[in-house]
């Protein structure tokens, strides 16, 4: 079942067989002591971490691990450290995208119109305000994800 995600490499069949509950299911069988969520993640990161702007050294680690899940019976000793670099890129990803959001509210604001003289300007304050509205929302979604890390 794992040898078959080794063999792809398109991100969008990866992502939908990796959200497969019986993947999960079976690789909580094969690994009881881990979460199976975070080690099905390493193929994602050791096929696509580039994209993703992830750091080598966890990129490096998800490859060394996904190679060991590919044995079977494999002691997953690298396993800890994975989980210690992955929460940190998680916490940082977070963070930087919390500050990009903010920044794009502080620019949406700035753009406002103060002085509404006509339709358009009030239909333009509108759209500032809906788009504001909206950043703010995933805001808050970005605030309630980053106090639910992944068990380990």
């Amino acid at each position: 079942m794992l040898m078959a995600l080794d063999n792809l490499s398109d991100y969008d069949m990866l992502t939908f067989k990796l959200k497969e509950i019986c993947l999960v299911s079976k690789t909580k069988e094969m690994y009881p002591l881990f979460n199976p969520k975070l080690l099905l993640s390493t193929v994602m990161i050791t096929k696509h971490g580039n994209e993703m702007h992830m750091p080598e050294e966890l990129q490096t680690l998800a490859s060394d691990l996904w190679k060991n899940m590919m044995i079977p019976n494999a002691c997953l000793d690298s396993y800890e450290k994975f989980v210690d670099a992955y929460l940190e890129w998680r916490t940082d990803d977070i963070n930087d995208l919390k500050s990009s959001i903010e920044g794009g509210i502080e620019s949406l604001s700035c753009i406002k119109e103060n002085n509404e003289k006509d339709y358009a300007d009030e239909q333009w304050n509108v759209a500032i305000d809906t788009s504001i509205n909206v950043m703010k929302d995933k805001l808050g979604e970005l605030e309630i994800f980053s106090k639910s890390p992944p068990s380990k």
